[in-house]
């Protein structure tokens, strides 16, 4: 299991648990677009990783954004790992018609945001910005 921590500078924080790694990185990439920032990279390790996020506009340090694995419940990893494979089979699926793919997989994703917690980064993403 991997934690996203996305400390806002001056605003709070917000925490969303992944079962990998590469989910992590998704949400904060997803975060770092809609915050409308870049990632500078401050440390890469394989259990630790942390970054700066900065504005496009101003390019002024937005928040701190860190992933990091941690040991949760046997159980608990094994959930996240059914639900990681039945997410990704989801985001697979193609109709052949582009509106329903597109919209079926927001709505996939809308959804396993709000299951890890990462919907909480979503919503703070642009709160307080000014531009």
């Amino acid at each position: 299991m991997h934690r996203l921590t996305i400390e806002r500078t001056g605003r709070g924080t917000t925490i969303s648990e992944h079962p990998d790694a590469a989910d992590a990185k998704c949400a904060l990439q997803r975060y770092v677009e809609q915050a409308n920032c870049r990632t500078d990279t401050i440390q890469m390790h394989a259990d630790f990783s942390s970054w700066q996020l900065v504005t496009l506009v101003g390019s002024r340090v937005h928040a701190t954004a860190t992933i990091e694995r941690f040991g949760a419940a046997a159980p608990r990893r094994h959930i996240s790992a059914e639900l990681k494979v039945v997410l990704d089979n989801a985001l697979a699926v193609d109709t052949g018609i582009t509106v329903v793919d597109s919209y079926e997989r927001a709505a996939v994703q809308r959804q396993w945001d709000k299951l890890t917690r990462a919907s909480r980064h979503l919503d703070h993403a642009t709160t307080g910005r000014t531009e």
